[in-house]
């Protein structure tokens, strides 16, 4: 039988939380307030634990985070020695009791069959055992009060960014190169279940574009979800850290949105560099000056939120876009699809290095009433169909079960995308032709077949007109 204290925890607007029954630290600790002299009053210290240093006292195990000095990597502005957050580790487990007053209160669950109940004003978050009836540890973490405490160039802070782990995360090796899709399983989820997705890309502080295009390479992400489905995706710059990184959060569909958790300050998040909103209308033409129908016009850079801001022209070549900006310029890039090839090769931001597809720079507006006006605007990526024979890759019978299909691309001589993957539905295996939609240009591309330890390379030239 369970040795429970005698008390029953109760969550809500009639949270027990006394001191006499979780021992003196959460009546005396409080995040980003206490010190560690305070905690080393009422506990004994017993070791480290990475970045945490654990304690003892006589009702509970105390693993405690510190600050390392102010505006540190955890984006607090206190000092050194402050604490962070805390997790109290129960010796007697105790009873869960319903909600009395479930507003502010967000149940998660877990693979395990724990479950977490966070009560977002107080910054405290239960995790119970397997079965779900008893809390085994609390922790103690910020509170929305503390938001002043924030630094400078570092985003809100979300009570639930502590008891929140990403279900994908990885370091991105190649910005240019990355592939969405391997986050599509969580993005299944969002049929499947009653949750919402939040993906954040990070980048380096030397270059902050990288943020932007994996944000961008993230949204395409969207094209498989409904309308409806697609209120509860969303793809955010998650700010600077030491390497190029995307996480990837799935919380339940009611819950308050998570923050970006990045190593330093930066732009998108001072306080000083409020967004303003660019509006610009025109018409898209030919050359023959004729009106282009369904050309798609975004506008690239300084973007926040998860907006994809992006519209189409209608039947007589006329768009309005709209989008809120921190910077002082966007990037206003117009392109012509082809119709029944939704998979380009390359995408906008691999082009950013070309002049001729950079689109046209426009100066966001002091007065947000202020419209652009452009008219007769030529588009800047025109892509083009195009079948390419690989035959002779494929000639002798040199591929005998599965292989892998590679190309590198290059653009007047200079690597645009190295290691791509053909996708197999671009691909016809019995003719061994490849059909592509690529951009106006002169390119040349260089086919790697794997089969197992044999390779063998194909270099075509491509003159797209």
């Amino acid at each position: 039988m369970r040795k429970l204290l005698n008390a029953i925890i109760c969550i809500g607007t009639a949270l027990c939380l006394a001191g006499a029954v979780f021992g003196q630290n959460a009546a005396v600790l409080k995040p980003l307030h206490s010190t560690r002299a305070d905690v080393e009053k009422i506990a004994k210290l017993i070791g480290e634990d990475g970045d945490e240093v654990e304690y003892v006292t006589n009702t509970e195990l105390l693993s405690v985070r510190f600050s390392s000095g102010s505006c540190d990597q955890s984006g607090w502005k206190v000092s050194e020695g402050t604490v962070l957050s805390y997790r109290s580790i129960l010796k007697k487990e105790i009873l869960f009791s319903k909600p009395v007053d479930t507003k502010g209160i967000v149940v998660q669950g877990t693979d395990t069959g724990r479950r977490i109940v966070s009560d977002i004003s107080s910054g405290q978050h239960f995790f119970s055992d397997q079965s779900g009836e008893y809390v085994e540890s609390i922790v103690y973490g910020p509170r929305p009060s503390d938001s002043s405490l924030r630094c400078a160039g570092f985003p809100e802070y979300s009570p639930l960014n502590i008891v929140s782990s990403p279900v994908q995360s990885m370091t991105v090796k190649s910005v240019q190169d990355w592939d969405p899709g391997v986050l599509f399983t969580p993005v299944f989820w969002i049929r499947e279940r009653k949750i919402k997705l939040q993906i954040f890309a990070y980048c380096e502080r030397t270059k902050p574009e990288n943020c932007e295009k994996l944000r961008e390479r993230a949204l395409l992400l969207k094209r498989h979800l409904s309308a409806n489905e697609q209120k509860r995706f969303s793809a955010e710059i998650g700010g600077f850290r030491d390497k190029p990184e995307i996480e990837v959060f799935a919380l339940p569909a009611d819950a308050p949105n998570l923050t970006p958790q990045p190593y330093y300050p930066s732009p998108w998040f001072a306080q000083e560099a409020k967004p303003r909103l660019i509006t610009a209308v025109g018409l898209v033409v030919d050359r023959a000056r004729q009106p282009i129908v369904n050309a798609l016009i975004c506008f690239r850079g300084g973007r926040i939120g998860d907006v994809f801001p992006c519209s189409r022209t209608g039947v007589e070549g006329v768009f309005e876009l709209r989008d809120s900006v921190i910077g002082q310029y966007a990037w206003l890039v117009i392109e012509v699809r082809v119709a029944g090839i939704p998979r380009g090769v390359v995408d906008s931001y691999d082009l950013t290095q070309f002049p001729e597809f950079r689109g046209l720079r426009l100066k966001v507006p002091k007065d947000p009433a202020y419209i652009y006006e452009l008219e007769y605007i030529r588009p800047h990526i025109v892509y083009k169909k195009v079948e390419i024979d690989l035959a002779k890759l494929f000639a002798g019978g040199f591929v005998k079960g599965d292989y892998d299909l590679r190309y590198d691309l290059f653009y007047k001589g200079k690597l645009v995308r190295r290691g791509g993957y053909v996708d197999r539905r671009d691909f016809d295996s019995e003719t061994k032709k490849l059909t592509w939609a690529i951009p106006v240009g002169k390119w040349t591309v260089t086919f790697k077949l794997n089969n197992g330890k044999n390779i063998r390379r194909q270099k075509i030239v491509l003159t797209v007109k």
